[in-house]
């Protein structure tokens, strides 16, 4: 069984024996930490620790902006121009709902792992605007890979990228509100008084 100390100035947690001289955080001495008990068995405290959503989901918001950033470009350039940009937005287009899946499913495993109980609200807002991600990478990719660029066509190309750029930015600010969550709110217990 592994043993965890928290920085009793930054809140750090971790393992005893990979911390040497000083908080990796914050810099605090060795000497400011105290012993920290998840309270949680070691499968799900090993589940935890593997960080896959938060992995994971930087790609899907990556590839959102890339694409969109690629299709002003692929479409604002002259049309002899643009077909190493289209080739790329092709590409991409179909990796982006794949990287979405991915994090999505990533996500579901850190909250089982996580909480253990029903899916609350924000989980619950969370699944909402990862489908909708889902769905307009989905229909962005058929546009651009059948190639629908007629000036209609690529203003909803681009309404369709900049969607999915604001999904990626709601999700981020959805998952920064949940990132505290640990399995149970032992932080306040174990921080020794800073007085």
């Amino acid at each position: 069984m592994r043993s965890h100390i928290q920085c009793g100035v930054c809140g750090y947690i971790g393992e005893d024996s990979k911390i040497k001289q000083v908080c990796p955080a914050c810099g605090a001495p060795l000497s400011s930490f105290v012993h920290y008990e998840y309270g949680i068995n070691e499968k799900r405290l090993s589940n935890l620790s593997m960080h896959l959503h938060p992995i994971l989901v930087h790609f899907p918001i990556s590839i959102a902006f890339l694409s969109f950033i690629f299709l002003l470009i692929a479409f604002f350039m002259g049309s002899g121009d643009n077909n190493q940009w289209i080739l790329i937005e092709k590409i991409i287009s179909i990796i982006l709902p794949f990287s979405i899946i991915a994090a999505m499913a990533a996500g579901l495993f850190d909250a089982k792992s996580r909480l253990l109980s029903a899916v609350g609200r924000l989980q619950k807002q969370k699944i909402k605007i990862g489908t909708l991600f889902l769905v307009v990478s989905c229909i962005s990719a058929i546009l651009i890979n059948y190639e629908v660029f007629t000036i209609f066509g690529r203003v909803v190309i681009l309404l369709l990228a900049l969607l999915g750029i604001v999904c990626s930015v709601l999700l981020g600010k959805k998952g920064a509100s949940l990132l505290s969550v640990l399995i149970k709110d032992t932080t306040e217990s174990n921080i020794p008084n800073s007085k």
